[in-house]
């Protein structure tokens, strides 16, 4: 006989031999799998690697906790600045000024519920990256929606400076308070925010045309000029 000492969160037991006149033996402890099988008879029991690899430790779940603080933060600029007054052209696709705005007056924040999570290094290539808190290692790319309509992604871009009348500014945003439950706590978030504003005046008609860097294309080797 035995005697059912611990139960583990793994299902591994912990028991204790008892012979027939009460003598008691040390504990052993048997995992999930060996237990269930000499003293239950059951067979082919696996269980999975909880909470080793619970959802709240994984990768995954942090990736989207991070962007669903992006989106929020999207989500307050855009509530704060509203719906500037851009006519959204799809064919040729732009987006013209409706009527004059003052240098720094017009404010578009790109909205989207698409946040990309890219290697540092790799972020460099994208116009509306994060700042603030973000993965170690990684920057937080806003991309362009499926289907949601925002004068943000109707706009040019230009490689020539003086052809640009938008700038892209980052807007500092908090997301959420200090939370203490059972002696887990979440702090606020801050996240750095990429907001386009016109940086000289707009006239009604205009384009905006925000600047971006020509990307510098290599050519692939040819075969031949491989080999020395």
């Amino acid at each position: 006989m035995f005697l059912l000492q611990e139960i583990k969160e793994t299902g591994d037991v912990r028991l204790v031999p008892i012979d027939f006149r009460g003598g008691r033996g040390e504990p052993q402890l048997y995992v999930f799998e060996d237990f269930h099988e000499k003293f239950t008879g059951a067979k082919d029991i696996t269980i999975a690697p909880y909470p080793q690899q619970s959802a709240l430790v994984s990768s995954e779940w942090e990736s989207q906790v991070w962007k669903a603080n992006v989106v929020a933060a999207i989500d307050l600029l855009g509530r704060e600045h509203g719906n500037p007054d851009i006519l959204c052209r799809t064919a040729p696709r732009a987006a013209v000024a409706i009527t004059q705005f003052k240098a720094g007056e017009c404010v578009i924040v790109p909205i989207t519920n698409r946040i990309s999570i890219k290697p540092a290094v790799d972020a460099l290539q994208y116009n509306l990256v994060c700042g603030g808190a973000a993965p170690m290692g990684e920057k937080l790319v806003l991309v362009q929606p499926a289907s949601m309509l925002f004068p943000a992604w109707f706009m040019q871009t230009s490689s020539v400076k003086k052809d640009c009348n938008m700038k892209i500014v980052m807007k500092s945003v908090e997301v959420g308070a200090k939370f203490v439950c059972k002696g887990a706590k979440l702090e606020a978030t801050p996240i750095d925010v990429p907001v386009y504003v016109n940086k000289k005046m707009l006239c009604q008609g205009d384009e905006l045309i925000v600047y971006r860097a020509a990307v510098e294309r290599v050519a692939p080797k040819r075969t031949f000029d491989q080999i020395e």
